[in-house]
């Protein structure tokens, strides 16, 4: 079995607590959690990381849920601030019911015209 089949575990753990926001991979996807721990390490430098729960990369599907600890954060300047993080570090994310990609992703998609 090879390190990249889609539900090989490519590490040990499945869920950490960064900055006290619990992270989690569905399959243990080692790029989703360096997604996820850089988007937490983002939010905590900028005292952030309060606002939010959980997130969870759903590997199957491959889109990252993020959990606000209240939902009225969404539509706050705090709430842009922890979605502008998220396009920075997170490739496929959900955000208050709609999907969004990151500004890597997007750039990606636009060169590829996809």
């Amino acid at each position: 079995m090879s390190y990249f089949d889609e539900k090989a575990r490519q590490t040990d753990v499945d869920t950490i607590i960064a900055f006290g926001v619990k992270i989690e991979s569905r399959y243990a996807k080692a790029t989703e959690l360096s997604q996820m721990l850089m988007f937490t390490h983002m939010l905590a430098t900028s005292d952030l990381h309060t606002y939010v729960k959980s997130v969870f990369y759903d590997s199957k599907a491959c889109i990252c849920t993020i959990e606000l600890k209240d939902d009225s954060v969404f539509d706050s300047d705090a709430g842009d601030l922890i979605k502008a993080c998220a396009e920075d570090t997170i490739n496929q994310f959900q955000w208050n019911g709609s999907i969004y990609h990151s500004h890597a992703l997007r750039e990606w998609m636009k060169e590829h015209q996809v």
